[in-house]
């Protein structure tokens, strides 16, 4: 009879610790998958950061006149050398609707140089632009319809939100936030 209990303890034993084993392995395998699709989410930020830091690093470069042409919150358009061909381009960038993607919760952000087609930047969940003068004093973007308010900006903030292009579970998406300011040398 103790042996028939011994075996039969062992058993539960083996199960309880089977269990634990495949719980683990679960759960390992869910972090895995979780952490891949956030670098994913990341790098895209990553991106589309390098793009738009790029071109707003060359705003009035070998330009005279006005630089800022369009200044407002959710929309930008300047004018700067950014190929470097010693002609003043005028670039605009601008965001679509979560329609014209199929979306609910994301937008095209489109890029376009002097008079081609719009590019297609990336997907963004948000992208706000924010405009300081000399002194870091924001300046309000009802203002900066005006040409002598938008010749006092002497930065550019910028705040990009991304969302992970794969569903995480438990209604969560991956999100990445992109905070930067951007001071033009010829601005």
């Amino acid at each position: 009879m103790q042996n028939l209990l011994d075996i039969i303890g062992s058993f539960i034993i083996a199960g309880t610790i089977s269990l634990m084993v495949m719980n683990f392995t679960t759960q390992m395998q869910n972090s895995a998958e979780e952490i891949f699709k956030s670098a994913v989410g990341q790098q895209s930020a990553r991106d589309i950061a390098s793009i738009i830091e790029s071109d707003f690093y060359r705003i009035g470069n070998r330009v005279v006149g006005q630089r800022l042409t369009i200044a407002d919150s959710t929309q930008i358009e300047f004018r700067g050398d950014i190929d470097n061909n010693l002609v003043a381009d005028t670039v605009y960038y601008y965001t679509g609707t979560p329609s014209s993607i199929g979306k609910t919760y994301e937008k095209p952000l489109y890029r376009k140089v002097g008079n081609s087609t719009p590019a297609l930047v990336a997907l963004v969940s948000e992208i706000n632009f924010s405009y300081f003068d000399s002194l870091s004093v924001e300046i309000p973007s009802y203002l900066l319809t005006n040409p002598i308010v938008r010749n006092r900006v002497k930065t550019i903030g910028i705040r990009l939100m991304t969302r992970s292009p794969e569903y995480m579970g438990n209604d969560n998406y991956q999100s990445t936030e992109w905070l930067r300011r951007i001071r033009p040398m010829n601005l």
